[in-house]
């Protein structure tokens, strides 16, 4: 008898796991992440509009990750934000459906974006529009990404990727000969290397730290730095102003 209840109690508990995984989408979720592999991701937001007008902004995880419902019957844009990074954005397609056009065992896209740097002196134009869709297939009544549309897209951004990647070594190639020359006692050097590493990555507070070394071995650099004033706290202005 013990064994016969045992395997009802299973039989009924395949059922419901069985019943949970086969119901019907009354929203569809939005799960996914947004990273850049390196950096926390735990003041990253996304922000959903509806025909131009904010709807919500959901805030992901140290990790970019994050989870929100949708209503059937809109489209919907997603603004992914981070400060320092270029915003990117996604559509969801959901004007003309249902949740009754929705098949049985049908799940969401997961939706991951890596998030581009923002430097000065590179066109980032191409993310004004959105870099991929998600939309509706009757012929499966699921969902799927738009290929055609998402490939245009990374073709341009996969150029922008480029010219970032470039800007990197520059930073860093200009970084290590400064670091290089400031050990030596090479001041001159160093100020040129890391003037040329702040060029290439503008408002980088690594590079302008460095200038501000060097400052203390040339007096007379102050006056190179007033193009990159604005960049430094006052406190610090003042102290390399007055050497």
């Amino acid at each position: 008898m013990k064994q016969i209840m045992t395997r009802i109690f299973t039989i009924l508990f395949l059922l419901m796991g069985l019943n949970s995984a086969f119901a019907q989408m009354d929203k569809y979720h939005i799960d996914g992440d947004m990273k850049d592999g390196f950096t926390d991701m735990s003041s990253a937001f996304v922000i959903v509009y509806v025909n131009g007008q904010k709807l919500k902004r959901v805030s992901a995880d140290g990790n970019g990750t994050f989870d929100f419902d949708l209503d059937f019957g809109k489209n919907y844009e997603l603004h992914f934000v981070k400060q320092g990074y270029a915003t990117r954005k996604v559509d969801i397609l959901l004007q003309n459906v249902t949740a009754e056009m929705v098949g049985i065992g049908c799940r969401p896209r997961e939706v991951q974006v890596s998030m581009i740097q923002k430097v000065e002196g590179i066109d980032y134009s191409v993310l004004d529009k959105s870099v991929g869709q998600i939309f509706y297939d009757p012929e499966i009544e699921c969902f799927d990404w738009d290929a055609d549309y998402t490939l245009r897209a990374m073709e341009k951004i996969e150029q922008l990727v480029d010219e970032l990647e470039e800007k990197k070594k520059e930073y860093a190639k200009n970084t290590a000969a400064g670091d290089k020359a400031l050990a030596k006692g090479d001041f001159e050097t160093a100020k040129k290397s890391y003037e040329a590493a702040l060029a290439a990555m503008p408002k980088d507070e690594t590079a302008i730290n460095n200038l501000k070394k060097v400052a203390e071995h040339l007096p007379s650099f102050w006056g190179h730095l007033v193009r990159f004033g604005p960049q430094i706290s006052p406190n610090a202005w003042l102290k390399i102003h007055r050497l």
